[in-house]
């Protein structure tokens, strides 16, 4: 995912990965609701994508 910044790239991640609710709207990934809290959508979703954080570490320094 690309855009300039203040563009809404940080929430729209949150709402996909569950850590924020929109107020309104809704988000298609894969063919699957992401904001459903049907397991089985929620599965496909988490099994067919990966996110890596910016500034991610793989150990603390």
């Amino acid at each position: 995912m690309v855009g300039g910044s203040g563009a809404g790239k940080s929430v729209l991640m949150r709402s996909i990965l569950g850590l924020q609710r929109p107020a309104e709207g809704s988000i298609e990934v894969l063919g699957a609701d992401a904001l459903s809290e049907d397991p089985a959508e929620r599965l496909h979703i988490e099994r067919n994508t990966g996110v890596l954080f910016q500034m991610a570490r793989c150990s603390p320094r």
